[in-house]
Protein backbone atom coordinates (compact mmCIF):
# COMPACT_ATOMS: atom_id res chain seq x y z
CA UNK A 1 0.00 0.00 0.00
CA UNK A 2 2.62 2.17 0.87
CA UNK A 3 4.57 1.85 -2.17
CA UNK A 4 1.58 2.30 -4.20
CA UNK A 5 0.92 5.75 -2.83
CA UNK A 6 4.84 6.78 -3.27
CA UNK A 7 4.40 5.73 -6.71
CA UNK A 8 1.75 7.74 -7.08
CA UNK A 9 3.11 10.84 -5.52
CA UNK A 10 6.34 10.18 -7.48
CA UNK A 11 4.65 10.42 -10.88
CA UNK A 12 2.90 13.70 -10.00
CA UNK A 13 5.72 15.08 -9.01
CA UNK A 14 7.55 13.84 -12.30
CA UNK A 15 4.27 15.27 -14.25
CA UNK A 16 4.59 18.45 -12.52
CA UNK A 17 8.60 18.67 -12.63
CA UNK A 18 7.93 18.23 -16.65
CA UNK A 19 5.61 20.75 -16.89
CA UNK A 20 7.52 23.33 -14.57
CA UNK A 21 10.59 22.18 -17.45
CA UNK A 22 7.95 23.56 -19.98
CA UNK A 23 6.82 26.74 -18.43
CA UNK A 24 10.65 27.46 -17.66
CA UNK A 25 11.18 27.03 -21.33
CA UNK A 26 8.25 29.17 -22.39
CA UNK A 27 9.06 31.67 -19.41
CA UNK A 28 12.62 31.54 -21.25
CA UNK A 29 11.29 31.95 -24.57
CA UNK A 30 9.26 34.63 -23.61
CA UNK A 31 12.08 36.76 -21.98
CA UNK A 32 14.28 35.86 -25.11
CA UNK A 33 11.67 37.54 -27.20
CA UNK A 34 11.01 40.74 -24.61
CA UNK A 35 14.38 41.18 -24.49
CA UNK A 36 14.68 41.32 -28.75
CA UNK A 37 11.89 43.29 -28.43
CA UNK A 38 13.27 45.77 -25.74
CA UNK A 39 16.53 45.80 -27.77
CA UNK A 40 15.12 46.25 -31.27
CA UNK A 41 12.16 48.56 -30.75
CA UNK A 42 12.65 52.06 -32.24
CA UNK A 43 10.94 53.79 -29.39
CA UNK A 44 13.35 54.37 -25.98
CA UNK A 45 11.99 51.90 -23.40
CA UNK A 46 13.85 52.02 -19.51
CA UNK A 47 13.44 49.87 -16.82
CA UNK A 48 12.93 51.70 -13.06
CA UNK A 49 12.09 50.86 -9.48
CA UNK A 50 10.50 52.93 -7.49
CA UNK A 51 13.14 53.47 -4.32
CA UNK A 52 11.12 53.66 -0.69
CA UNK A 53 12.34 54.47 3.04
CA UNK A 54 11.74 51.82 5.89
CA UNK A 55 7.94 52.46 6.08
CA UNK A 56 7.65 52.36 2.05
CA UNK A 57 7.21 56.08 1.12
CA UNK A 58 8.25 56.76 -2.61
CA UNK A 59 11.79 58.66 -2.58
CA UNK A 60 13.18 58.08 -5.70
CA UNK A 61 12.89 56.71 -9.13
CA UNK A 62 16.03 54.47 -10.18
CA UNK A 63 17.11 53.46 -13.99
CA UNK A 64 17.59 49.76 -14.01
CA UNK A 65 18.52 49.49 -17.57
CA UNK A 66 17.49 51.32 -21.15
CA UNK A 67 17.43 49.86 -24.39
CA UNK A 68 19.80 50.90 -27.48
CA UNK A 69 16.86 53.34 -28.68
CA UNK A 70 16.90 55.55 -25.67
CA UNK A 71 20.71 55.77 -25.06
CA UNK A 72 20.73 57.46 -28.40
CA UNK A 73 18.05 59.65 -27.27
CA UNK A 74 19.54 60.48 -24.55
CA UNK A 75 23.06 60.53 -25.13
CA UNK A 76 23.98 58.07 -22.99
CA UNK A 77 25.01 53.78 -22.32
CA UNK A 78 22.44 51.48 -20.30
CA UNK A 79 25.95 51.45 -17.86
CA UNK A 80 25.78 55.07 -17.50
CA UNK A 81 22.30 55.68 -16.68
CA UNK A 82 22.08 52.47 -14.52
CA UNK A 83 21.77 53.29 -10.80
CA UNK A 84 21.08 56.50 -11.35
CA UNK A 85 18.12 58.34 -10.22
CA UNK A 86 15.14 60.06 -13.05
CA UNK A 87 16.00 63.50 -12.21
CA UNK A 88 19.57 63.16 -12.71
CA UNK A 89 18.45 61.92 -16.33
CA UNK A 90 15.45 64.48 -16.37
CA UNK A 91 16.77 67.46 -14.36
CA UNK A 92 13.66 69.57 -15.70
CA UNK A 93 11.03 67.09 -15.01
CA UNK A 94 8.21 68.43 -12.61
CA UNK A 95 7.16 66.69 -9.21
CA UNK A 96 3.85 66.16 -10.62
CA UNK A 97 5.43 63.71 -13.22
CA UNK A 98 7.18 61.99 -10.15
CA UNK A 99 4.47 61.70 -8.25
CA UNK A 100 2.47 59.91 -11.64
CA UNK A 101 5.30 57.58 -11.99
CA UNK A 102 5.38 56.66 -8.11
CA UNK A 103 1.22 55.81 -8.52
CA UNK A 104 2.26 53.93 -11.91
CA UNK A 105 5.10 51.46 -9.89
CA UNK A 106 2.14 51.23 -6.83
CA UNK A 107 -0.60 50.80 -8.66
CA UNK A 108 0.14 49.40 -11.74
CA UNK A 109 -2.19 52.15 -13.85
CA UNK A 110 -0.51 52.70 -16.74
CA UNK A 111 0.01 56.18 -17.34
CA UNK A 112 0.23 58.02 -20.57
CA UNK A 113 1.39 61.89 -20.95
CA UNK A 114 3.44 63.44 -23.22
CA UNK A 115 6.06 66.44 -22.46
CA UNK A 116 8.82 68.49 -23.79
CA UNK A 117 12.06 67.74 -21.89
CA UNK A 118 14.14 70.97 -22.71
CA UNK A 119 17.39 69.00 -21.86
CA UNK A 120 16.78 67.24 -24.62
CA UNK A 121 14.93 69.40 -26.57
CA UNK A 122 12.76 66.56 -27.74
CA UNK A 123 9.03 65.80 -27.43
CA UNK A 124 8.20 62.56 -25.98
CA UNK A 125 4.91 60.45 -25.90
CA UNK A 126 5.61 58.77 -22.95
CA UNK A 127 3.61 55.52 -21.50
CA UNK A 128 4.39 54.25 -18.24
CA UNK A 129 3.59 50.40 -17.02
CA UNK A 130 4.22 48.42 -14.03
CA UNK A 131 4.26 44.21 -14.39
CA UNK A 132 5.74 43.97 -10.83
CA UNK A 133 5.28 46.27 -7.66
CA UNK A 134 7.48 48.93 -7.58
CA UNK A 135 9.32 47.81 -10.73
CA UNK A 136 7.53 49.89 -13.86
CA UNK A 137 8.58 50.29 -17.93
CA UNK A 138 8.70 53.89 -19.46
CA UNK A 139 8.38 53.89 -23.32
CA UNK A 140 9.32 57.09 -24.89
CA UNK A 141 8.28 57.71 -28.39
CA UNK A 142 9.90 60.71 -30.10
CA UNK A 143 7.29 63.03 -31.61
CA UNK A 144 9.55 66.09 -31.88
CA UNK A 145 8.76 66.11 -35.74
CA UNK A 146 5.07 65.12 -35.37
CA UNK A 147 5.23 68.52 -33.12
CA UNK A 148 7.13 70.14 -35.60
CA UNK A 149 4.85 69.33 -38.38
CA UNK A 150 2.05 70.01 -35.81
CA UNK A 151 3.08 72.94 -34.97
CA UNK A 152 3.26 74.16 -38.88
CA UNK A 153 0.04 73.30 -39.36
CA UNK A 154 -1.12 74.50 -36.59
CA UNK A 155 0.46 78.23 -37.98
CA UNK A 156 -0.73 77.23 -41.51
CA UNK A 157 -4.24 76.58 -40.14
CA UNK A 158 -3.67 80.09 -38.53
CA UNK A 159 -2.44 81.73 -41.34
CA UNK A 160 -5.21 79.80 -43.20
CA UNK A 161 -7.72 80.92 -41.02
CA UNK A 162 -6.58 84.86 -41.37
CA UNK A 163 -6.62 84.41 -45.23
CA UNK A 164 -9.85 82.72 -45.21
CA UNK A 165 -11.23 85.44 -43.05
CA UNK A 166 -9.91 87.98 -44.93
CA UNK A 167 -11.08 86.28 -48.17
CA UNK A 168 -14.35 85.91 -46.47
CA UNK A 169 -14.64 89.77 -46.06
CA UNK A 170 -13.01 90.59 -49.58
CA UNK A 171 -15.78 88.35 -50.73
CA UNK A 172 -18.35 89.26 -48.70
CA UNK A 173 -17.57 93.25 -49.35
CA UNK A 174 -17.27 92.22 -53.22
CA UNK A 175 -20.40 90.14 -53.03
CA UNK A 176 -21.83 93.55 -52.03
CA UNK A 177 -20.41 95.40 -54.24
CA UNK A 178 -21.59 92.66 -57.21
CA UNK A 179 -25.26 92.90 -55.41
CA UNK A 180 -25.12 97.15 -55.76
CA UNK A 181 -23.82 96.96 -58.93
CA UNK A 182 -26.66 93.93 -59.93
CA UNK A 183 -29.62 95.88 -58.53
CA UNK A 184 -28.04 99.30 -60.13
CA UNK A 185 -27.82 97.88 -63.48
CA UNK A 186 -30.98 95.99 -62.92
CA UNK A 187 -32.58 99.83 -62.44
CA UNK A 188 -30.79 100.83 -65.39
CA UNK A 189 -32.45 98.12 -67.23
CA UNK A 190 -35.40 98.72 -66.80
CA UNK A 191 -34.91 102.56 -66.92
CA UNK A 192 -33.56 101.48 -70.58
CA UNK A 193 -36.52 99.37 -70.82
CA UNK A 194 -39.13 101.66 -69.90
CA UNK A 195 -37.34 104.58 -72.24
CA UNK A 196 -37.13 101.99 -75.09
CA UNK A 197 -40.94 101.83 -74.32
CA UNK A 198 -41.20 105.71 -74.33
CA UNK A 199 -39.20 106.01 -77.68
CA UNK A 200 -41.12 103.27 -79.35
CA UNK A 201 -44.45 104.98 -78.02
CA UNK A 202 -43.47 108.27 -79.06
CA UNK A 203 -42.21 106.65 -82.36
CA UNK A 204 -45.47 104.83 -83.25
CA UNK A 205 -46.95 108.33 -82.29
CA UNK A 206 -45.36 110.19 -84.63
CA UNK A 207 -45.52 108.09 -87.28
CA UNK A 208 -49.08 107.79 -87.01
CA UNK A 209 -49.21 111.72 -86.79
CA UNK A 210 -47.14 112.04 -89.92
CA UNK A 211 -49.12 109.32 -91.65
CA UNK A 212 -52.33 110.51 -91.09
CA UNK A 213 -50.92 114.34 -92.10
CA UNK A 214 -49.82 113.11 -95.16
CA UNK A 215 -53.22 110.96 -96.00
CA UNK A 216 -55.25 114.36 -94.73
CA UNK A 217 -52.60 116.52 -96.93
CA UNK A 218 -52.21 114.59 -100.15
CA UNK A 219 -54.63 111.87 -100.42
CA UNK A 220 -57.33 112.12 -103.28
CA UNK A 221 -59.67 110.16 -101.68
CA UNK A 222 -63.03 111.04 -100.26
CA UNK A 223 -63.70 111.85 -97.09
CA UNK A 224 -65.38 108.65 -96.46
CA UNK A 225 -62.33 106.67 -97.68
CA UNK A 226 -59.93 108.89 -95.82
CA UNK A 227 -61.72 108.17 -92.19
CA UNK A 228 -61.98 104.72 -93.48
CA UNK A 229 -58.47 104.32 -93.95
CA UNK A 230 -57.27 106.72 -91.00
CA UNK A 231 -59.42 104.80 -88.08
CA UNK A 232 -57.35 101.84 -88.59
CA UNK A 233 -54.36 103.63 -88.09
CA UNK A 234 -54.89 104.70 -84.68
CA UNK A 235 -54.34 101.62 -82.73
CA UNK A 236 -50.92 100.86 -83.22
CA UNK A 237 -50.01 104.79 -81.62
CA UNK A 238 -51.49 103.82 -78.47
CA UNK A 239 -49.80 101.78 -75.30
CA UNK A 240 -51.42 98.23 -75.62
CA UNK A 241 -51.72 98.08 -79.38
CA UNK A 242 -53.17 94.51 -79.55
CA UNK A 243 -56.29 95.18 -77.60
CA UNK A 244 -56.98 99.06 -78.93
CA UNK A 245 -60.16 99.45 -80.98
CA UNK A 246 -61.07 103.06 -82.89
CA UNK A 247 -63.98 104.57 -83.88
CA UNK A 248 -64.85 107.48 -85.90
CA UNK A 249 -68.19 109.64 -85.90
CA UNK A 250 -69.06 111.90 -88.55
CA UNK A 251 -71.82 113.55 -89.99
CA UNK A 252 -74.34 110.19 -88.63
CA UNK A 253 -71.67 107.62 -89.69
CA UNK A 254 -69.46 105.53 -88.13
CA UNK A 255 -66.25 104.17 -89.06
CA UNK A 256 -64.53 101.17 -87.12
CA UNK A 257 -61.55 99.31 -86.83
CA UNK A 258 -61.55 95.85 -86.98
CA UNK A 259 -62.62 93.89 -84.15
CA UNK A 260 -64.23 96.99 -83.03
CA UNK A 261 -66.07 96.20 -79.77
CA UNK A 262 -67.52 99.15 -76.86
CA UNK A 263 -66.14 98.75 -73.57
CA UNK A 264 -65.66 100.86 -70.00
CA UNK A 265 -62.44 102.05 -71.08
CA UNK A 266 -63.31 104.85 -73.44
CA UNK A 267 -61.11 108.25 -74.98
CA UNK A 268 -62.77 110.36 -77.27
CA UNK A 269 -62.35 113.79 -77.96
CA UNK A 270 -64.28 116.15 -80.67
CA UNK A 271 -63.88 117.06 -83.77
CA UNK A 272 -64.42 120.49 -84.03
CA UNK A 273 -64.80 122.61 -86.95
CA UNK A 274 -65.35 126.27 -86.97
CA UNK A 275 -66.34 125.61 -83.31
CA UNK A 276 -69.28 123.42 -84.11
CA UNK A 277 -68.71 119.61 -83.28
CA UNK A 278 -69.13 118.12 -86.54
CA UNK A 279 -67.93 114.70 -85.08
CA UNK A 280 -65.67 112.36 -82.37
CA UNK A 281 -63.06 110.15 -82.62
CA UNK A 282 -62.98 107.15 -80.13
CA UNK A 283 -60.28 105.12 -78.57
CA UNK A 284 -61.08 101.66 -76.89
CA UNK A 285 -59.67 99.07 -74.84
CA UNK A 286 -60.69 95.42 -75.21
CA UNK A 287 -59.46 94.73 -71.66
CA UNK A 288 -59.25 95.88 -68.58
CA UNK A 289 -55.19 97.71 -67.97
CA UNK A 290 -54.00 99.21 -65.03
CA UNK A 291 -54.97 102.82 -63.77
CA UNK A 292 -52.46 105.48 -65.66
CA UNK A 293 -53.30 109.10 -65.87
CA UNK A 294 -56.62 108.76 -67.23
CA UNK A 295 -58.38 106.05 -66.72
CA UNK A 296 -56.14 103.49 -68.36
CA UNK A 297 -54.74 105.67 -70.81
CA UNK A 298 -51.52 107.85 -70.21
CA UNK A 299 -51.42 111.14 -70.61
CA UNK A 300 -49.34 111.74 -74.01
CA UNK A 301 -52.28 109.39 -75.13
CA UNK A 302 -54.86 111.90 -74.30
CA UNK A 303 -52.34 114.91 -76.28
CA UNK A 304 -52.28 111.81 -78.91
CA UNK A 305 -56.49 111.83 -79.78
CA UNK A 306 -56.69 115.67 -79.20
CA UNK A 307 -54.32 116.12 -82.14
CA UNK A 308 -55.85 114.02 -83.95
CA UNK A 309 -59.16 115.12 -83.78
CA UNK A 310 -57.39 118.61 -84.40
CA UNK A 311 -55.77 117.26 -87.22
CA UNK A 312 -59.39 115.58 -88.61
CA UNK A 313 -60.99 119.16 -87.93
CA UNK A 314 -58.32 121.31 -90.02
CA UNK A 315 -58.61 118.36 -93.20
CA UNK A 316 -62.46 119.03 -92.66
CA UNK A 317 -62.21 122.70 -92.64
CA UNK A 318 -59.87 122.57 -95.56
CA UNK A 319 -62.23 120.03 -97.56
CA UNK A 320 -64.91 122.80 -97.30
CA UNK A 321 -62.20 125.53 -98.13
CA UNK A 322 -61.45 123.91 -101.08
CA UNK A 323 -65.06 122.77 -102.27
CA UNK A 324 -65.64 126.86 -101.69
CA UNK A 325 -62.53 127.65 -103.96
CA UNK A 326 -62.99 124.84 -106.81
CA UNK A 327 -66.98 126.29 -106.81
CA UNK A 328 -65.52 129.88 -107.14
CA UNK A 329 -62.85 128.66 -109.51
CA UNK A 330 -65.28 127.09 -111.74
CA UNK A 331 -67.46 130.26 -111.60
CA UNK A 332 -64.72 132.09 -111.71
CA UNK A 333 -63.83 130.20 -115.66
CA UNK A 334 -67.34 130.40 -116.28
CA UNK A 335 -67.41 134.29 -116.15
CA UNK A 336 -63.69 134.59 -118.07
CA UNK A 337 -64.74 132.18 -121.23
CA UNK A 338 -67.88 134.24 -121.25
CA UNK A 339 -66.31 137.42 -120.56
CA UNK A 340 -64.00 135.95 -123.67
CA UNK A 341 -67.08 135.32 -125.65
CA UNK A 342 -68.32 138.64 -125.07
CA UNK A 343 -64.64 139.75 -126.33
CA UNK A 344 -65.00 137.46 -129.25
CA UNK A 345 -68.44 139.14 -130.12
CA UNK A 346 -67.15 142.74 -129.78
CA UNK A 347 -64.10 141.95 -131.93
CA UNK A 348 -66.90 140.44 -134.72
CA UNK A 349 -68.92 143.48 -134.22
CA UNK A 350 -66.05 145.73 -134.81
CA UNK A 351 -64.58 143.61 -137.47
CA UNK A 352 -68.02 143.87 -138.84
CA UNK A 353 -68.19 147.54 -138.57
CA UNK A 354 -64.53 147.30 -140.14
CA UNK A 355 -65.58 146.31 -143.08
CA UNK A 356 -68.68 147.20 -143.92
CA UNK A 357 -68.63 150.63 -142.93
CA UNK A 358 -65.03 152.16 -143.29
CA UNK A 359 -63.84 149.67 -145.43
CA UNK A 360 -66.32 150.19 -148.01
CA UNK A 361 -65.98 154.57 -146.96
CA UNK A 362 -62.71 153.72 -147.96
CA UNK A 363 -63.30 151.91 -151.16
CA UNK A 364 -66.28 154.14 -152.46
CA UNK A 365 -63.59 157.22 -151.65
CA UNK A 366 -61.05 155.52 -153.73
CA UNK A 367 -63.60 155.53 -156.67
CA UNK A 368 -64.56 158.84 -156.07
CA UNK A 369 -61.21 160.19 -156.12
CA UNK A 370 -60.32 157.81 -159.35
CA UNK A 371 -63.16 160.16 -161.04
CA UNK A 372 -62.07 163.29 -159.78
CA UNK A 373 -58.88 162.72 -160.66
CA UNK A 374 -59.96 162.41 -164.48
CA UNK A 375 -61.92 165.26 -164.36
CA UNK A 376 -58.72 167.41 -163.08
CA UNK A 377 -56.21 165.36 -165.27
CA UNK A 378 -53.04 167.62 -165.28
CA UNK A 379 -49.39 167.35 -165.15
CA UNK A 380 -49.21 169.06 -161.76
CA UNK A 381 -52.52 166.88 -160.12
CA UNK A 382 -51.31 163.68 -161.37
CA UNK A 383 -48.36 163.21 -158.46
CA UNK A 384 -50.50 164.44 -155.76
CA UNK A 385 -53.65 162.16 -156.90
CA UNK A 386 -51.41 159.11 -157.14
CA UNK A 387 -50.06 159.95 -153.47
CA UNK A 388 -53.56 160.19 -152.20
CA UNK A 389 -54.54 156.56 -153.97
CA UNK A 390 -51.49 155.05 -152.48
CA UNK A 391 -52.66 156.29 -149.29
CA UNK A 392 -56.24 154.43 -149.43
CA UNK A 393 -54.89 151.73 -150.78
CA UNK A 394 -52.71 151.07 -148.08
CA UNK A 395 -55.20 152.14 -145.31
CA UNK A 396 -58.06 149.59 -147.03
CA UNK A 397 -55.33 146.78 -146.43
CA UNK A 398 -55.03 147.70 -143.43
CA UNK A 399 -58.41 147.57 -142.35
CA UNK A 400 -58.58 144.11 -144.25
CA UNK A 401 -55.91 142.55 -142.18
CA UNK A 402 -57.49 144.12 -139.05
CA UNK A 403 -60.86 142.03 -139.68
CA UNK A 404 -59.23 139.31 -140.20
CA UNK A 405 -56.87 139.29 -137.30
CA UNK A 406 -60.15 140.33 -135.20
CA UNK A 407 -61.88 137.60 -136.47
CA UNK A 408 -62.11 136.61 -140.54
CA UNK A 409 -65.60 137.38 -142.25
CA UNK A 410 -65.58 134.58 -144.03
CA UNK A 411 -65.62 131.98 -141.48
CA UNK A 412 -69.38 132.03 -141.12
CA UNK A 413 -69.26 131.41 -145.13
CA UNK A 414 -66.79 128.74 -146.12
CA UNK A 415 -66.53 126.58 -142.46
CA UNK A 416 -63.62 125.70 -140.65
CA UNK A 417 -61.76 123.42 -142.37
CA UNK A 418 -61.29 125.86 -144.72
CA UNK A 419 -60.98 128.94 -142.87
CA UNK A 420 -57.97 127.11 -141.18
CA UNK A 421 -56.77 126.00 -144.64
CA UNK A 422 -56.52 129.68 -145.25
CA UNK A 423 -55.10 130.18 -142.24
CA UNK A 424 -52.54 128.43 -142.76
CA UNK A 425 -51.74 129.83 -146.01
CA UNK A 426 -51.86 133.16 -144.05
CA UNK A 427 -49.16 131.98 -141.72
CA UNK A 428 -46.62 130.66 -144.62
CA UNK A 429 -47.14 134.53 -145.83
CA UNK A 430 -46.50 136.58 -142.80
CA UNK A 431 -43.76 134.27 -140.97
CA UNK A 432 -42.35 131.30 -143.94
CA UNK A 433 -43.28 129.06 -141.80
CA UNK A 434 -44.87 126.27 -144.19
CA UNK A 435 -48.10 124.90 -142.83
CA UNK A 436 -48.95 121.71 -144.27
CA UNK A 437 -52.45 121.14 -143.78
CA UNK A 438 -54.78 118.07 -143.70
CA UNK A 439 -58.75 118.50 -143.22
CA UNK A 440 -60.90 114.94 -142.72
CA UNK A 441 -64.56 114.32 -142.25
CA UNK A 442 -65.97 117.43 -144.72
CA UNK A 443 -67.38 120.92 -143.43
CA UNK A 444 -70.39 120.07 -140.29
CA UNK A 445 -72.32 122.89 -138.85
CA UNK A 446 -70.88 124.71 -135.78
CA UNK A 447 -71.87 127.37 -133.06
CA UNK A 448 -70.51 130.44 -133.01
CA UNK A 449 -68.01 129.42 -129.89
CA UNK A 450 -66.78 126.26 -131.18
CA UNK A 451 -66.03 127.80 -134.54
CA UNK A 452 -63.98 130.77 -133.37
CA UNK A 453 -62.28 129.16 -130.20
CA UNK A 454 -61.29 126.47 -132.28
CA UNK A 455 -60.42 129.00 -134.98
CA UNK A 456 -58.09 131.60 -132.82
CA UNK A 457 -56.93 128.17 -130.82
CA UNK A 458 -55.00 126.91 -133.75
CA UNK A 459 -53.69 130.52 -134.79
CA UNK A 460 -52.25 130.97 -131.54
CA UNK A 461 -50.31 127.33 -131.86
CA UNK A 462 -49.03 128.20 -135.35
CA UNK A 463 -47.77 131.44 -134.30
CA UNK A 464 -46.43 130.47 -131.61
CA UNK A 465 -44.59 127.43 -133.68
CA UNK A 466 -43.50 130.32 -135.96
CA UNK A 467 -41.87 132.56 -133.47
CA UNK A 468 -40.60 129.64 -130.88
CA UNK A 469 -40.13 126.20 -132.48
CA UNK A 470 -37.20 127.40 -134.63
CA UNK A 471 -39.07 125.25 -137.52
CA UNK A 472 -39.78 125.74 -141.19
CA UNK A 473 -42.72 123.69 -141.40
CA UNK A 474 -45.39 122.59 -139.13
CA UNK A 475 -48.43 119.90 -140.03
CA UNK A 476 -51.81 121.32 -139.36
CA UNK A 477 -54.41 118.12 -139.38
CA UNK A 478 -58.68 118.30 -139.07
CA UNK A 479 -61.18 116.02 -138.42
CA UNK A 480 -64.38 115.80 -137.64
CA UNK A 481 -65.75 112.71 -136.61
CA UNK A 482 -68.72 111.13 -134.23
CA UNK A 483 -69.75 114.45 -133.40
CA UNK A 484 -66.08 115.46 -131.93
CA UNK A 485 -63.49 117.98 -134.36
CA UNK A 486 -59.82 116.78 -133.40
CA UNK A 487 -57.04 119.17 -134.13
CA UNK A 488 -53.36 118.42 -134.38
CA UNK A 489 -50.36 120.48 -134.56
CA UNK A 490 -47.07 119.38 -134.82
CA UNK A 491 -43.53 120.85 -135.49
CA UNK A 492 -40.14 119.04 -135.33
CA UNK A 493 -38.25 121.89 -133.33
CA UNK A 494 -36.43 122.78 -130.31
CA UNK A 495 -39.87 121.66 -128.00
CA UNK A 496 -39.71 122.87 -124.65
CA UNK A 497 -40.38 120.51 -121.07
CA UNK A 498 -44.24 119.77 -121.04
CA UNK A 499 -44.50 120.83 -117.30
CA UNK A 500 -44.17 124.32 -118.55
CA UNK A 501 -46.90 123.70 -120.89
CA UNK A 502 -49.18 125.93 -118.62
CA UNK A 503 -47.03 128.78 -119.81
CA UNK A 504 -48.92 131.88 -121.36
CA UNK A 505 -47.09 133.39 -124.52
CA UNK A 506 -49.58 134.87 -126.95
CA UNK A 507 -49.31 137.46 -130.17
CA UNK A 508 -51.48 139.82 -131.28
CA UNK A 509 -54.55 139.50 -128.12
CA UNK A 510 -53.77 135.87 -128.08
CA UNK A 511 -54.89 134.14 -125.22
CA UNK A 512 -52.10 131.61 -124.19
CA UNK A 513 -51.89 128.15 -123.28
CA UNK A 514 -53.89 128.28 -120.08
CA UNK A 515 -56.79 129.97 -121.56
CA UNK A 516 -56.83 128.45 -124.24
CA UNK A 517 -57.31 124.84 -122.35
CA UNK A 518 -60.07 126.81 -120.09
CA UNK A 519 -62.21 127.94 -122.95
CA UNK A 520 -61.46 123.88 -124.43
CA UNK A 521 -62.61 122.45 -121.28
CA UNK A 522 -65.64 124.80 -120.76
CA UNK A 523 -66.85 123.64 -124.46
CA UNK A 524 -66.51 119.92 -123.11
CA UNK A 525 -63.08 119.31 -124.84
CA UNK A 526 -59.83 118.99 -124.06
CA UNK A 527 -56.22 119.87 -124.78
CA UNK A 528 -53.16 117.89 -124.72
CA UNK A 529 -49.28 118.83 -124.58
CA UNK A 530 -46.65 116.31 -125.61
CA UNK A 531 -43.59 117.67 -125.85
CA UNK A 532 -39.69 117.64 -124.96
CA UNK A 533 -36.36 119.48 -125.25
CA UNK A 534 -35.16 118.67 -129.00
CA UNK A 535 -38.14 116.52 -129.69
CA UNK A 536 -40.38 119.01 -131.06
CA UNK A 537 -44.27 119.36 -130.16
CA UNK A 538 -47.61 118.35 -130.58
CA UNK A 539 -50.68 119.53 -129.56
CA UNK A 540 -53.84 118.03 -129.58
CA UNK A 541 -57.73 119.66 -129.33
CA UNK A 542 -60.66 117.38 -129.04
CA UNK A 543 -63.87 119.48 -128.55
CA UNK A 544 -67.42 118.58 -128.95
CA UNK A 545 -69.46 119.97 -131.69
CA UNK A 546 -71.99 122.65 -130.79
CA UNK A 547 -74.56 122.32 -133.71
CA UNK A 548 -75.88 125.51 -134.61
CA UNK A 549 -78.90 126.41 -132.93
CA UNK A 550 -78.59 123.31 -130.97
Amino acid sequence: MRDKRYECSWRRTQRQGIRYERMAEVLAESEKRGRLLFEGTINGVALLELVSDNLGNPLDIRFLEINPALESLIGATSKEVTGRSFVQIFPDIEPYWMEKLGEVALSGNPFTPSNFFSTLDRHFNITAFSLNHGIFYVVFSDITEIKKIEDELSTYRDHLEILVHERTVQLTATNEQLFAEIVQRKKAEESQERLVRSVTKRLNELSCLYSLSMLLGTSPLSLSELFCEAVGRLPPAWQYPEITRSRILFDGREFLSGSFCLTPWLQSADIVVSGEKVGVVQVYYAEERPEADEGPFLKGERDLIDNLARMFGDALSRNYLEEVLRAKHCELNALAVELTFVEEKQRRRIASQLHDQVGQNLLLGMIKLSVLAADLATQSNDHLFEEIKGLLGRSIEDVRSLTIELSPPFLDDVGLQTALEWLGKQVEHDYGLRVIFRGVGGQQPLSEEVRSTVYLSVRELLINAAKHAETTSVRLWVKTAHQVIFVMVADKGVGFVSANSGLTFSRNGGFGLQNMRRRIEYLGGTLKVISAPGSGTRIRLRVPVAVKGG
